[in-house]
């Protein structure tokens, strides 16, 4: 809500509501799954919020994934001189839910020199290399 005055907007001061209330003994993970999976003590942090002393299940498979840290990549010193040069690929999958033209995998094409990045729908992983034999020609043709 908003109040016009000398052609500006100013935002009226609202009263404040709190709509955080979980009952039952899941309330500290059913709030830690809801703020995306943070730490046990992050998710304490919500104020008016009694936990009752629950204790978080550490055993979560997408917590531990997501907190898995990866090494930085160094620079390279190999870049392209022209399009096509170098290009980066990455395959992803399978997936449970394969998608509507029934793709399991999805790969990424990424040229060096240009930095443009393709994605491709894969109904099998055996596609790849010939997708890349038929398709390479395809591109360096039509790009540079």
């Amino acid at each position: 809500m908003g109040e016009r005055r000398d052609g500006l907007y100013y935002l009226c001061s609202l009263p404040k509501i709190k709509a955080m209330k979980v009952e039952g003994a899941a309330a500290l993970e059913l709030w830690h799954k809801r703020l995306g999976h943070p730490s046990e003590k992050v998710t304490k942090l919500l104020g008016n919020v009694d936990f009752k002393n629950n204790v978080l299940d550490k055993h979560y498979d997408v917590c531990l994934k997501a907190k898995q840290t990866q090494e930085k990549f160094l620079l390279s010193d190999n870049k392209a001189s022209g399009a096509f040069g170098l290009i980066y690929c990455d395959l992803l999958g399978p997936y449970r839910t394969p998608s509507s033209c029934g793709a399991s995998y999805f790969m990424t094409v990424v040229d060096d020199y240009s930095q443009t990045a393709w994605v491709f729908l894969l109904v099998y992983k055996k596609e790849v290399s010939g997708f890349l034999k038929d398709s390479l020609p395809w591109w360096t043709d039509n790009f540079r």
